[in-house]
């Protein structure tokens, strides 16, 4: 039986593979709980942090008569929330989550769901997903920190794609919990000084911030593509697709091979456009 690099390793090299690597998560999330010493029961952002239990749980499921993952909102208590101010992060108080915000996060799983597969691994690592209070809802925020490894956390979106909208920040903050699970066993970059132009950022980021943004977004790329297909959003999608494409052309992937490992660079090959697969080969 393969060890945990030898799967991360054969999923990297796997063309054939999706981007999210289904049945990774279950293996990964596993070890990511060992190293934590709880159970997927039991994991909570207040519990992680604090050791204290959650003010409040809603679980929220996909609209009726279609597949999505199950989506835990946490509500955390006054001192836990404090912790993120800092940052920035002003986590929403239960007062704060209305019926039609439930009912927009129950439309965002059904979205997720549109890609059986990409659900299931978005629901083994978002085992904890908290509402950020944000001044102005069309502008989307969401977060993640390595040091919460099952936690992800997205504004409240409004408008007709609000729940596209939602649905994608969930899927991107996932995404990179499940590459530093992948990191925590098989190192993607060998020098993490180096800086590169990072397009989203607009300045120069890590390779390791660039090389998880590449894949956060390649996979969302996979999920529009399937929700293209939906009549109401199809313009929505597109439009996403034609933001992420031109983002990553913009990308001088032949710089990063130095800065990468053997598995960073077979990753990066995949990741990259077809045309620019030469330029991150070694």
């Amino acid at each position: 039986m393969r060890n945990l690099a030898e799967q991360i390793q054969s999923c990297l090299s796997d063309v054939c593979c999706p981007l999210w690597y289904p049945g990774l998560a279950e293996l990964l999330v596993a070890e990511g709980q060992r190293r934590l010493d709880t159970s997927g029961s039991g994991y909570s952002t207040s519990r992680h942090l604090r050791a204290v239990d959650p003010a409040a749980v809603i679980d929220v499921a996909p609209e009726n008569g279609t597949y999505g993952p199950h989506l835990r909102i946490e509500f955390m208590p006054g001192p836990v929330s404090a912790g993120f101010l800092d940052r920035g992060i002003i986590p929403a108080r239960l007062d704060q989550v209305n019926g039609d915000l439930l009912a927009t996060l129950s439309h965002s799983s059904s979205l997720i769901g549109i890609v059986p597969s990409l659900c299931d691994t978005v629901g083994r690592l978002a085992l904890s997903v908290h509402i950020l209070h944000v001044d102005d809802p069309s502008y989307d925020v969401s977060f993640s920190d390595p040091s919460i490894p099952f936690s992800v956390f997205v504004s409240a979106a409004t408008g007709t794609t609000a729940a596209a909208r939602m649905a994608e920040a969930v899927i991107h903050e996932s995404m990179h919990l499940q590459l530093t699970l992948i990191e925590n066993t098989v190192p993607l970059v060998r020098n993490s000084l180096t800086k590169h132009y990072s397009p989203w950022k607009r300045e120069l980021r890590p390779v390791s911030g660039i090389v998880h943004a590449l894949y956060v977004f390649r996979v969302i790329d996979h999920w529009l593509q399937r929700l293209e297909m939906n009549g109401s959003l199809a313009s929505y999608a597109r439009h996403r697709r034609v933001q992420i494409a031109a983002d990553v052309r913009e990308l001088d992937l032949a710089k990063y091979s130095d800065d990468l490992t053997d598995a960073g660079v077979t990753l990066v090959g995949r990741l990259a456009p077809g045309d620019m697969l030469s330029v991150v080969r070694r």
